[in-house]
């Protein structure tokens, strides 16, 4: 399906609201001359398709109510073409509505988060095509590869503010390593943007100086308490940490305004993420813990470079070394990537 075959088409758009990239897929989509309806693809803690859930916890699950109350509704209307993005709310239900409504509707299936972490091949017969950001578990599940897209910086300017930066949500590797390495940068006088957002479960242990000692007596009890407060209240010193997300569009600022990203995905991840795909269509330098990326058609040792996390350095050399080669990144800019999407085909190339 080509750009101009989007026109007209009505599509049904099940993704999660995720920094505003949902927006842009709904608002590009529109831009094509699609007729699009969002529904939020909620996740739900406890959720039975979740690898490692309790049985017993899985009835506190609310994401059935959801389901039958607000996206079964959605499935007897009239569309052309459904579009689920990660299977957080879903259940075979949802298709065979909508399939009864619509005989020859197209369902299609993208992952831009690992499969691993949940039971959710248990629904791949249920769609006529099937996509994921991660080129190991394309071939790993026998699915379609398509990397993450990017959307356009136009009018932001690109003007360097940072040597090096950095943007996601907490994990314990990656404030152990930025915290590190922000004292460093200091004292070398290297400028630096590093910001983790700390979801509310974290902030609802209430981490107080007052509690770290009590939980001093009892150390084999509260290890786990301890030891997330040490990352967290003590980091929190050096304003890494915060309480809310960045917006989309200022992290794509900081994206432009950078010479280098680091980029610390979850260490059993090997896709790449949108931020890794963004500062690349900008020209940016990536520093990355994912050793997978050499397998993209897109790695360029001018643009990546590759560090361990448990040996990780700045290559300042190599950093300052002049860009003399290019990538082409224009396929996965949002537009092109959607009519791939929508066209059936596998973009996304292992060397």
């Amino acid at each position: 399906m080509d750009a101009e075959a989007i026109k007209g088409k009505k599509i049904l758009l099940v993704a999660p609201v995720y920094y505003g990239y949902e927006r842009h897929i709904v608002e590009e989509l529109k831009s094509l001359g699609a007729d699009v309806q969002f529904y939020e693809n909620k996740s739900f803690q406890h959720d039975p398709n979740n690898k490692g859930t309790a049985w017993y916890k899985q009835i506190l699950c609310k994401k059935s109510v959801y389901i039958n109350g607000t996206l079964a509704a959605a499935t007897h209307n009239s569309y052309d073409v459904c579009i689920f993005i990660n299977l957080f709310s879903f259940h075979p239900r949802l298709i065979e509505n909508l399939k009864k409504s619509n005989p020859k509707i197209e369902c299609i299936l993208y992952l831009w988060d690992n499969i691993k972490g949940y039971k959710w091949q248990q629904y791949f017969r249920h769609f006529q095509s099937i996509y994921t950001f991660d080129p190991v578990e394309a071939l790993q599940f026998k699915i379609k590869y398509l990397p993450n897209f990017f959307v356009s910086a136009n009018g932001l300017g690109h003007q360097v503010k940072y040597e090096l930066s950095s943007i996601g949500s907490f994990q314990v590797h990656r404030i152990r390593l930025l915290a590190t390495l922000i004292k460093k940068l200091s004292a070398e006088n290297k400028s630096s943007f590093f910001y983790l957002y700390l979801p509310v479960i974290y902030r609802n242990r209430h981490f107080t100086s007052l509690k770290y000692i009590v939980s001093s007596f009892f150390k084999k009890r509260f290890k786990s308490y301890r030891h997330l407060h040490e990352l967290v209240y003590d980091s929190s010193k050096n304003s890494i940490l915060k309480n809310n997300p960045l917006t989309l569009h200022d992290s794509i600022l900081v994206t432009v305004q950078s010479r280098c990203i680091i980029d610390l995905p979850y260490p059993e991840q090997t896709g790449s993420t949108h931020r890794v795909i963004q500062a690349l269509a900008h020209g940016k330098k990536i520093i990355t813990t994912n050793q997978s990326i050499k397998s993209e058609s897109f790695y360029n040792t001018d643009f990546i470079n590759i560090q361990s996390v448990d040996n990780f350095s700045i290559d300042w050399k190599w950093l300052d070394q002049p860009i003399t080669s290019t990538i082409d990144m224009n396929s996965l800019r949002i537009d092109n990537w959607l009519t791939t999407l929508l066209s059936n085909e596998a973009h996304g190339q292992h060397r």
